[in-house]
Order: C-alpha cells, then structure tokens, then sequence
C-alpha cells in the first residue's frame, strides 16, 4: 500500500518542474530608485538568476523564473496519445544598479504560454488571447 501512495505521489510531482528565482511584484514596491542599495536588493530577493556588470560600472540584475505543467490529459493511456500538451508561466525581474551602488530603476514582466499536442494542437485553453477577423 505504502508503495503505490508513493508511485502515485510521483506521478503526481512529474508533471510539473519549475526553475530560477521567482519575485513577487508586491516585494518591488518597497524598493526606492536612489536609496535601496545592491545589498538591500540581494538581501531582500536572494542571489539573482544573472548579474551583469555594464561596461560603464552600473549592474543589471535579473531574476528569472518558469514553470512547466504538463496537462493531465497527458497521463491517460486512452487519450494522451491524442490529445494533451503543456502550459508554462514564467516571470523576468530586472533591476538596474547605478554605479554609486544604489537602485537606478526597475521592470517586471509575466508570460504564459500554451502547447497543445496532436489533436489539441493550437487549442490552448489557458492563453489569454484575442480573436481578430483579420488572422
């Protein structure tokens, strides 16, 4: 019993992977352009996923963060066959540090994305999107 509560669990947990650092919008506000400083940054969000020192001294951080879940359709050996795919979210936080040390400026950006396979390919329930008469 206690081996298929744990093969189920897996198969649970295999449908879904996510990597990088994720930054809540909220965390941002109480950031201010001229004062917070590169060691409030790294202490309030963590190491970021990449940190670029610009030729003229200033450093662009960036935290980077995607999830992938597969849909459950995927998991049935009726359908997923035919039918299923994957949804995405991802999140990218760049912050610019001044040469001074100090937060020049910030942005935030959110993304998703669908895929459907074979008979679901371009159904993509999840995708907020626009029906265009032109397209």
């Amino acid at each position: 019993m206690k081996l298929l509560i744990v093969m189920a669990s897996l198969m649970l947990l295999a449908g879904c992977v996510s990597s990088g650092v994720k930054v809540d919008e909220a965390n941002l506000a109480k950031f201010e352009a001229g004062k917070t400083t590169y060691a409030q940054v790294l202490g309030s969000l963590g190491p970021p996923t990449t940190n670029t020192l610009m030729p003229d001294g200033r450093r662009m951080l960036m935290y980077s963060w995607v999830q992938a879940r597969a849909r459950h359709q995927n998991f049935s050996s009726i359908v997923g066959p035919f039918i299923g795919g994957a949804d995405s979210r991802a999140s990218n936080v760049i912050l610019c540090i001044s040469r001074d040390g100090t937060l020049e400026t910030y942005s935030a950006s959110q993304s998703q994305y669908g895929v459907g396979r074979n008979l679901e390919a371009g159904a993509v329930p999840d995708q907020p999107r626009t029906t265009s008469p032109e397209h």
